[in-house]
C-alpha cells in the first residue's frame, strides 16, 4: 500500500513540475524570494494594494496558505470549485478567459468545453498566460475564497479594487462572476 501511495505522490509532482515549464514561475514553485513589486500582469500591484487594505479594514480574511505543493494544492482545488460555479451559468453568457493570482503569480484557464448535450468550463490550473486577447480576471486568493464563501460579491469586489477585469469581453466575464456566484450573494442579503 505505501508503494502505490509513493507512486500516486510521484505522478502528481512529477505533473507539477512540467507544468512549471509552460508557465511563468508561480510562488509555489520559486525556491528564491522574488521581489515584492513584482508585476505578474498589468494591474496586479493595484488589486495587491486593494487586498491588502481590504484585509487590513477587517473586510477581507487573510487565509493562511501553505507553502509549496500543499498551498498549491489547495488554491487549485479553490480555483476549480469556482470553474463548478461557473459550469452553472446559462450557455450564452460563457466566455474563454483567465484569472490570475497575484499574490501567487498563478495563472488559470476557464475554457470552455462542449461535449454531447453539455457545454462546461474547462479548468486549467497553472496554465501559460494568454498570448491573445483573451479576457483576464486580476484577483487575490483570498478574494477568491471569500467570493466562494459568500462574504463578499461581485460588485463589492470590483468596487473595492479586488477583481479586476482586463481586455475585451470584461462585460460577459463580469456577467460570468455574477450568475455563478449569485445563489451564495442572495443567501448573504
Amino acid at each position: 500500500m505505501p508503494c502505490i501511495l509513493v507512486r500516486t505522490l510521484s505522478a502528481a509532482l512529477l505533473a507539477v513540475a512540467l507544468s512549471a515549464q509552460q508557465a511563468l514561475a508561480c510562488t509555489f514553485h520559486q525556491t528564491s524570494v522574488g521581489s515584492l513589486f513584482e508585476v505578474t500582469y498589468p494591474g496586479s500591484l493595484r488589486v495587491a494594494a486593494a487586498t491588502a487594505q481590504a484585509r487590513s479594514e477587517g473586510r477581507l480574511s487573510n487565509t493562511r496558505l501553505e507553502s509549496g505543493f500543499l498551498g498549491f494544492m489547495r488554491v487549485s482545488g479553490s480555483l476549480k470549485d469556482l470553474g463548478d460555479r461557473f459550469d452553472l451559468v446559462p450557455e450564452a453568457a460563457l466566455i474563454d478567459f483567465f484569472v490570475v493570482l497575484a499574490g501567487q503569480q498563478l495563472w488559470t484557464e476557464y475554457r470552455i468545453k462542449e461535449a454531447a448535450d453539455v457545454t462546461a468550463y474547462l479548468v486549467h490550473v497553472h496554465a501559460a498566460p494568454p498570448q491573445d486577447d483573451t479576457p483576464v480576471v486580476v484577483t487575490s486568493y483570498d478574494v477568491v475564497v471569500a467570493l466562494l464563501a459568500g462574504t463578499l460579491t461581485t460588485e463589492e469586489a470590483i468596487d473595492a479594487g479586488l477583481l479586476l477585469i482586463r481586455a475585451d469581453g470584461s462585460s460577459h466575464v463580469t456577467a460570468v462572476f455574477r450568475e455563478a456566484l449569485r445563489v451564495e450573494q442572495a443567501a448573504r442579503q
